[in-house]
């Protein structure tokens, strides 16, 4: 095909067969038929065109050829390949072919973009086309396709407005059915609604019960008798839709066998047009969720694809939330009835084995815990303390002057700790001692003049100075902290304070023997019951888990102690045997011996104490 003598005949007017692709055009319904027109004007308008290939998106999604010219070449070869590199790659390309006569050909495609999306490509052969026009020719493309863009467009724009049709009739039913104050009065809203949506003179709703389905609501009617030859044929053709699993439509179905009921429908009602929709939910037997919706038209044409697809969608939105609200109003007995005889028919069925091998190990487990004793153990924290310790505090008020242990530190008895400040004390002793000193030569001088009172209060002067002078003494000989015994210093850090002050009877050395140690452990009060003196136990310490060490109850104290938010009683043990790797300030958790028990009251009984106490708290 060559464009030669097409074109504008003379004067100015269209050539016949412009006009006729015109024509094509303007009244194309169709993609293939809109491209197959475009497509002839295209090449009519660029001069030396001799085959041309449209390629558009199918209703697959799919790119697939639309139009090809000459009608009769086919879709492939050098034309297709041009198309392929211009989608490859996004953009207008052109390719060089030498035919024959040596005359240059180029095959020259522009995609199509719809919305940012690639919608296609137009190809065509031109000869002559050096590269010179080849640049021509792209803009040519350019041009001619703002036509085709705009059926697209348009296309594209009236599938959207058709989907969103459908969708609000969808919501219009679900809404309907939504605000209903029950599930028989959502029925009825949503049978009026489908009625007034889709013009038609009458919508029922039926549902499956037993053998056959049972009508439950009629539009724009609260109540109806059923004893009417309607509700008969309108059940009638609701069983013929449930049996053929699909939406009936009469006339215009293509499978009269099936539509007798529907037939009869029709002709009773003066040969309106029928629509049945089945709907199915979920459970079985005689909790099944099925039925259908009837649609009724006396006036107006038969049902169209796009109207049942419309009802379709709208019954099946709609059906599930009308059996919501049916098992939401069901009694929560009946509920807890169904679901039990569900589950134990899943378990006596031929299936579920994991199921069943889960079900006979719960039960062999109930039983064994039922039956079965254990030992029985009370814990609680457990911190190791010395069985003595010793505080050594200051001795009077002063500054501490030399600091040779810390708290962790080994200590041998009479081992230095810390040396406070004596100067003050010796500066005391020396003006005590010049003092007696004093006193003495007075008391010579009484005596030798026989001045016996006054050599009496000398004397007692003499007696207060020599007491003065002793508590001095005392007093520096205790400036020196020393370890009592061989122990473990537990507090007590004066490194950091050397030259601050200490008052007198404040705690600077905790120490503590290295054998001897006690077991405090803490239980809660919800245990302290079985808990008693002479009780064994074992106590595991954080710094050896590893290991565990045995300890016997001595005493259980009658004070409670809040501890995270709840009380703990304070009882003591003596461990059993101390090794040296222990050291007093260790924590772990202890477990006291309380017996022998069932199983089933060891892992229970914390609950059930609670459910008790909770019990005895709310019931008068």
């Amino acid at each position: 095909m060559t464009s030669e003598g097409s074109g504008p005949a003379a004067g100015g007017a269209p050539a016949p067969a412009e006009q006729d692709h015109w024509r094509a055009l303007a009244g194309a319904t169709s993609p293939e038929a809109s491209g197959a027109a475009w497509l002839s004007l295209l090449c009519a308008s660029i001069p030396g065109t001799v085959a041309g290939l449209l390629i558009l998106e199918n209703a697959e999604g799919r790119l697939a050829p639309a139009a090809v010219l000459p009608a009769d070449a086919p879709a492939g070869g050098f034309l297709a390949q041009v198309a392929e590199t211009s989608l490859a790659e996004g953009r207008p390309v052109a390719m060089g072919r030498a035919d024959g006569g040596g005359a240059p050909r180029a095959g020259v495609a522009h995609p199509i973009h719809l919305g940012g999306s690639l919608a296609g490509v137009v190809v065509v052969e031109v000869v002559p086309c050096p590269e010179a026009r080849q640049s021509v020719v792209v803009r040519q493309l350019q041009w001619g396709l703002g036509r085709l863009e705009a059926f697209l467009w348009q296309r594209r724009c009236a599938g959207e407005a058709a989907a969103r049709d459908t969708l609000r009739q969808v919501l219009d039913g679900v809404a309907a059915a939504l605000e209903a104050a029950d599930g028989a009065s959502a029925a009825e809203a949503l049978v009026t609604e489908l009625a007034t949506r889709l013009r038609c003179d009458r919508v029922s709703i039926g549902l499956a019960q037993g053998d056959g389905v049972r009508l439950r609501a009629l539009s724009h009617s609260a109540q109806f008798r059923r004893d009417m030859a309607l509700v008969g044929a309108i059940e009638a053709a609701m069983d013929e839709a449930l049996a053929a699993g699909a939406a009936l439509s009469w006339p215009g179905d293509d499978r009269p066998w099936r539509l007798h009921d529907h037939e009869s429908l029709a002709r009773g009602q003066g040969d309106a047009a029928v629509l049945t929709v089945p709907f199915a939910g979920g459970g079985e037997g005689r909790r099944a969720w099925r039925g259908a919706v009837c649609l009724e038209r006396s006036a107006g044409p038969a049902f169209g694809a796009d109207e049942a697809a419309c009802a379709e969608a709208a019954v099946a939105a709609a059906a599930r939330v009308l059996e919501l609200r049916r098992a939401a109003e069901r009694h929560p007995l009946a509920r807890l009835g169904d679901a039990v005889r569900d589950g134990l028919r899943e378990l006596a069925g031929p299936r579920r084995f994991g199921a069943k091998l889960g079900l006979l190990g719960v039960v062999l487990a109930g039983l064994f815990l039922a039956f079965a004793t254990g030992d029985y153990r009370v814990s609680g924290k457990a911190t190791l303390e010395g069985r003595l310790k010793r505080i050594l505090a200051a001795p009077f008020d002063g500054y501490v002057a030399e600091a040779h242990a810390r708290a962790g530190d080994l200590v041998r008895q009479g081992g230095v700790l810390a040396r406070l400040d004596d100067r003050d004390l010796r500066l005391e002793r020396i003006r005590h001692a010049a003092q007696h000193a004093q006193y003495a030569r007075q008391y010579q001088d009484a005596v030798a003049k026989h001045d016996r009172g006054q050599a009496s209060v000398i004397q007692a002067q003499m007696v207060q100075a020599e007491a003065q002078l002793a508590l001095a003494e005392e007093q520096i000989g205790r400036a020196v902290l020393a370890a009592p015994f061989d122990g473990l210093v537990v507090s007590g850090d004066l490194s950091q304070t050397v030259g601050g002050a200490v008052r007198k009877g404040q705690t600077l050395f905790e120490v503590a023997p290295l054998e001897g140690y006690r077991v405090i452990v803490q239980v809660d009060d919800a245990d302290i019951a079985d808990v008693r003196a002479g009780q064994k136990g074992r106590v595991v310490l954080a710094a050896l888990p590893d290991e565990g060490f045995a300890f016997t109850v001595a005493a259980v104290t009658p004070v409670t102690e809040a501890v995270e938010g709840g009380n703990v009683f304070r009882v003591e043990a003596t461990l059993d045997a101390a090794p040296p790797r222990l050291r007093p300030g260790m924590e772990g958790v202890a477990k006291i011996e309380a017996g022998e028990r069932r199983l089933a009251w060891i892992w229970t009984r914390r609950f059930v104490s609670w459910l008790r106490l909770f019990l005895w708290t709310w019931v008068p």
